[in-house]
């Protein structure tokens, strides 16, 4: 029906694409974990955002934004139940539950990324940033604390932070709007490097 580009269809063609995305968002659950769940109601929410751009409707980016909430919720839920362990035999950045906190933050990013370059609701796109962000910092804090296991963490973190704000600056081409996270990881910086020399002690000369 898409392809046809029959305005006298369009209507049919958005009902359509909502059922086939609704059906598979409530099939997710059944077939996979928590983690797994919120990872892909996530990227679902972008892929519905980008529809409803598409084909300029609104429904379809409402959708989009409440799958987006929901993958937050399912991901808060099978922590709640199933709190973080220190998992030093898993791989660092390459573990499931690492995996699906980067969809996670992946998901927001992406759909304030369409939202941006549409041109249109661009306040919703600054509400996404943050949300993107608040994953990304925890899947900074899940793999230094209970994967790479760090000791002193300082360092670590440090470490971390000076990557994360190098993929920013990086991304910021794509996207001007998260440049302001590279301003986020500078201030994050400093106290950083404090807490970096407390915790590696005195010199030894």
């Amino acid at each position: 029906l898409y392809t046809r580009r029959d305005a006298a269809l369009a209507t049919l063609t958005a009902a359509y694409a909502l059922i086939a995305i609704g059906y598979t968002a409530l099939a997710v659950p059944l077939a996979l974990s928590e983690r797994w769940t919120a990872a892909v109601w996530s990227l679902q929410g972008a892929a519905l955002i980008w529809y409803g751009l598409r084909v300029d409707r609104r429904v379809p980016r409402w959708m989009g934004l409440a799958l987006q909430a929901a993958a937050s919720i399912a991901w808060i839920d099978g922590r709640w139940t199933d709190p973080w362990q220190t998992r030093t035999d898993w791989v660092l950045l390459f573990n499931p539950e690492g995996l699906s906190l980067l969809l996670l933050a992946l998901g927001p990013w992406l759909s304030g990324w369409l939202y941006t370059r549409r041109g249109s609701a661009g306040w919703v796109s600054g509400p996404l940033l943050g949300l993107g962000a608040l994953w990304w910092y925890a899947f900074v804090i899940h793999e230094c604390v209970y994967v790479a296991a760090a000791d002193p963490l300082g360092p670590a973190f440090l470490l971390a932070t000076g990557a994360s704000a190098a993929l920013f600056a990086l991304a910021r081409f794509a996207w001007p709007r998260i440049g302001w996270l590279v301003v986020v990881a500078a201030f994050h910086a400093l106290p950083l490097v404090f807490a970096s020399a407390i915790e590696s002690g005195p010199p030894l000369y």
